[in-house]
C-alpha cells in the first residue's frame, strides 16, 4: 500500500522522550524549579519550546534551551535507545522493497544517533534542520524533499508521534500515521493511528 516511508525521528525513531525528560528536570532544578517527571514530559510533548516557554528563567530562555540542549545532547549520546520496535519495522519495510527516509526537526545529532542505533544505512534520505526549511506543519520541506528524492505522493506515508507529523504529511498531499501511546493527541484527526511501530506492518502492505 505504502512504498515511500517518511518518518519523524525523535518518538518515532528515537526514545528521546525519556532522556528529553530527565534533561529537562536537570535544567529546571539548576534555576531553582522544581516539577514533575509527568508533567515535564507531557509539555515536551507538545514541543520542546513549548515546554520552554511554560517557565521563568533566572537565566532567559535563549541560556536556558542551550543549556537543556548540550545536556540532552550529551545524555542521548551517551544512553540513547531506538523506540521498541524501530529495526525491526524498518527492516520489515526493506525486505519488502519499500524505502524509509527521515524528516525531523532535528539537526545533526539525529545522524548522529541513526549511526549509533546501527540505523543509519536503513535510510535512502534524511532531511534535518541544517536545511533551514519552516517547521512542521508547514509542507515547504517536504514540497522539497519529496520531488528531490523521488518519492510519489501516492504511495508515501509521513509518520509521527506528534499532530505536526501528520498535518504537515497532509499539507503535503500525503496520507499520515500518527503514533500516539500515551494519548496526548486523542483529538486530532488523522489517516491511521497506532500505538507502536509494531502496527504499521498492516498499514505498509495494506
Amino acid at each position: 500500500m505504502f512504498d515511500y516511508l517518511i518518518y519523524d525521528f525523535d518518538g518515532t525513531i528515537s526514545d528521546s522522550y525519556p532522556i528529553f525528560a530527565e534533561a529537562f528536570l536537570i535544567t529546571l532544578k539548576n534555576h531553582g524549579i522544581e516539577e514533575t517527571y509527568t508533567d515535564v514530559f507531557a509539555k515536551l510533548k507538545m514541543s520542546v519550546g513549548y515546554a520552554l516557554n511554560s517557565y521563568d528563567w533566572d537565566c532567559g530562555r535563549k541560556l536556558a534551551s542551550r543549556e537543556f540542549h548540550d545536556l540532552y545532547y550529551k545524555m542521548s549520546a551517551e544512553k540513547g535507545e531506538p523506540l521498541e520496535g524501530a529495526d525491526e519495522i524498518l527492516r520489515f519495510a526493506i525486505e519488502r522493497g519499500k524505502k524509509n527516509y527521515i524528516y525531523t526537526h532535528s539537526g545533526e545529532h539525529a545522524t548522529l544517533l541513526l549511526k549509533k542505533f546501527g540505523f543509519y544505512d536503513y535510510f535512502t534520505g534524511i532531511l534535518d534542520s541544517t536545511a533551514n526549511f519552516p517547521n512542521k506543519p508547514n509542507p515547504e520541506a517536504l514540497n522539497w524533499f519529496i520531488p528531490e528524492m523521488g518519492i510519489d505522493r501516492d504511495t508515501a506515508l509521513m509518520i509521527g508521534d506528534r499532530d505536526i507529523d501528520v498535518l504537515v504529511g497532509n499539507n503535503a498531499g500525503i496520507k499520515g500515521c500518527l503514533i500516539d501511546d500515551g494519548g496526548f493527541y486523542s483529538t486530532t484527526k488523522c489517516d491511521f493511528r497506532i500505538e507502536k511501530l509494531a502496527e504499521l506492518k498492516s498499514i505498509i502492505v495494506g
